[in-house]
This record gives structure tokens, C-alpha cells and sequence, in this order.
């Protein structure tokens, strides 16, 4: 469990390095960059999201 809660950190990092890079992008023009970006960003979020919410089998 302690890995999986390690892994989940690492990946919200991700996440948030991810959008802020598309948000840097869309304010400097490069709106392919952004779009390009944000997606990996959702997924990553919708799977960390879902990785806390499970629940450990017993």
C-alpha cells in the first residue's frame, strides 16, 4: 500500500507539471502545445483519481 500511495504522489506531480506546461503554452501562442498537453493531463488525473479512491483488497 505504501507504493501505491508513493506512486499516486508522483503521478499528481506529473499532472501538475503537465498543466502548467499547457498553461504556459496557451499563454504564449502555441495553442497545438496546449491541446497536445492538457489530454495526458485529464487521463492522469481521472487514473490518480481513481487509484485513491480504490479500495485495498483484503
Amino acid at each position: 500500500m505504501q507504493n501505491n500511495a508513493l506512486l499516486v504522489r508522483f503521478l499528481w506531480l506529473v499532472v501538475i507539471a503537465l498543466v502548467v506546461v499547457a498553461l504556459i503554452a496557451q499563454y504564449t501562442g502555441h495553442h497545438d502545445l496546449a491541446k497536445t498537453l492538457i489530454l495526458p493531463a485529464l487521463l492522469l488525473f481521472w487514473l490518480t483519481y481513481a487509484m485513491r479512491r480504490a479500495k485495498p483488497k483484503q
